[in-house]
């Protein structure tokens, strides 16, 4: 749909005086900036070549004296900034930074202007920071639990952890991942992993620096398994956060605050 949606936009646009080419172009390529995925293309690089010499039969219109324009960002309907747009600078993105400007509750961002085609796409990121204790409280979808039999330990001494994982309302058979969090400098044991797969409690594991991530198709019961690691130096760190998640809805997810460990 978006390779047909940027062909018939470049013919739009080549058509200059004989309709509204311009009103018809600009609905088509809000139509493709909207259907851009989370890495800026658009899913295949046949329809993304398409789409990106849209933009420069686009970019050729505007480059009359004509082509110069404005554009306003505003935040809960004030002005934040404003961009010249003119054909030179169509090919660079315009950065900015709203912060100052938001509010702990709901913000609006608009923009206006842009000229006749009002075709400017825009790629908002944002940050926030949430308390652990809120983050928690809102396990909706799994009872996670993470238990570690000791924080403060010696160099080379064991350290058990027991993961318990139970979804709380079943809808299917998606697969469920946990990511158990480690203190830097762990040495994990696997042989307790290799039992609990055998017994059928995940069907995979692996080990990384930080965490232990588990892969479990047995979304509808309760994971349960114990493992052991040893601390090869010593710290005073947290570990990283434990998560369990569905794999085909990551928001679907729970999350265990880090857990502060003292080796000496």
């Amino acid at each position: 749909m978006q390779a047909l949606t940027a062909l018939g936009d470049r013919a739009t646009i080549s058509e200059g005086e004989k309709f509204d080419a311009e009103k018809l172009a600009a609905e088509g390529l809000r139509f493709l900036l909207a259907k851009k995925d989370r890495y800026g293309v658009w899913y295949s690089t046949q329809t993304t070549v398409n789409v990106l010499n849209t933009l420069i039969a686009l970019q050729k219109r505007m480059s009359g004296p004509s082509g110069e324009q404005k554009l306003v960002v505003l935040v809960n309907g004030i002005p934040a900034r404003e961009f010249e747009i003119v054909p030179s600078t169509l090919s660079e993105p315009f950065l900015t930074d709203l912060g100052r400007w938001m509010n702990q509750n709901n913000n609006r961002i608009e923009k206006s202007g842009a000229g006749k085609l009002n075709v400017v796409g825009t790629h908002l990121v944002v940050t926030h920071y949430e308390d652990w204790a809120v983050a928690q409280a809102e396990n909706r979808y799994f009872d996670l639990k993470v238990i570690y039999d000791k924080t403060i330990a010696k160099i080379g001494e064991d350290v058990s952890c027991s993961v318990e994982i139970r979804r709380k309302s079943y809808t299917g058979n998606g697969m469920v991942l946990s990511e158990i969090g480690l203190p830097p400098g762990a040495d994990v044991d696997r042989s307790a992993l290799e039992f609990a797969k055998a017994k059928g409690e995940f069907s995979r594991y692996d080990i990384l620096p930080d965490k232990v991530l588990v892969y479990s198709w047995n979304a509808s019961g309760t994971l349960s398994f114990t493992f052991k690691f040893k601390l090869r130096y010593g710290i005073n760190a947290q570990t990283a956060p434990s998560i369990a998640y569905d794999y085909y809805n990551p928001e679907a997810q729970a999350t265990v605050a880090p857990v502060r460990f003292q080796v000496k």
